[in-house]
């Protein structure tokens, strides 16, 4: 018997490496995930310095204003034309920025100024005595409203003599600062005016704290050492006369 010998076939295999792709890949989306939080991080950093740059206030200038004596400003109020009107009291006479003398021991002294602090004009308002402003409003025909304490008899720019240790204030300017009128409002004690408004119907509310009893322009006696006091007036003070609405709000 013819024995045919046996025939052997082998089979090539190709061996495919998957672990070794897999491990690539997983270092390639590795390596892209870091510079993505990278760059996440730096941008975040570069709002966050954007933001705190911004949010810091930088000085963009300063100005001083004053005479020889003391100066002192209270109140700071924007204007329609985009600067601003600055008040206080002085002691100064005619120098540095003052281009008027007082006529007391202290008058009102307000300067303009403009957007970027250039001074404008200034103007002084006071009687033979005390005059210490403490509060300006810009009134709805461009005007100004200057408003304090004076103890200021009949002299200079005051037009009625204190009705007791000192009295409400109130001068009327025009945008310019031109005086228009003045007028007083206290009781026979220290009476303070700290504040005033334009109220809707043109005339003005102006507040502060009386010592005073009934007299003068007060129709209510206080309730302990001194008081709130408010007073309404008219639009037109000087004219068809003084519209006060004196009352003791609350005792302080």
């Amino acid at each position: 018997m013819y024995l045919y010998p046996s025939t052997q076939k082998s089979i090539k295999t190709t061996s495919t490496n998957f672990s070794g792709k897999a491990a690539n890949y997983r270092t390639s989306t590795t390596a892209l995930l870091i510079k993505v939080c990278l760059f996440t991080v730096c941008l975040l950093s570069l709002i966050i310095d954007l933001a705190q740059a911004q949010a810091t206030p930088v000085k963009e200038w300063d100005k001083r204003f004053g005479g020889s004596n003391e100066d002192r400003a209270k109140k700071i109020i924007p204007t329609a034309d985009g600067g601003f009107l600055v008040g206080g009291h002085s002691y100064s006479s005619i120098s540095g920025d003052k281009t008027a003398a007082n006529k007391g021991a202290i008058d009102y002294w307000v300067v303009k100024i403009s957007s970027d602090g250039t001074k404008q004009w200034d103007k002084s308002f006071g009687g033979d005595g005390f005059d210490d402003l403490t509060s300006l409003i810009q009134t709805s025909d461009g005007g100004f409203l200057l408003a304090g304490h004076s103890d200021s008899g009949v002299g200079g720019d005051k037009s009625q003599a204190s009705k007791g240790d000192s009295d409400y204030w109130i001068v009327k300017t025009t945008s310019d600062g031109t005086k228009q009128w003045d007028k007083s409002f206290g009781g026979d004690g220290f009476d303070d005016l700290t504040s005033l408004i334009q109220t809707s119907d043109g005339g003005f509310l102006v507040g502060g704290h009386s010592y005073s009893g009934i007299s003068g322009d007060k129709t209510a006696a206080n309730k302990g050492a001194d008081d709130y006091w408010i007073v309404k007036i008219t639009s037109n003070a000087p004219n068809n006369g003084i519209n006060p609405l004196g009352a003791t709000i609350m005792s302080i």
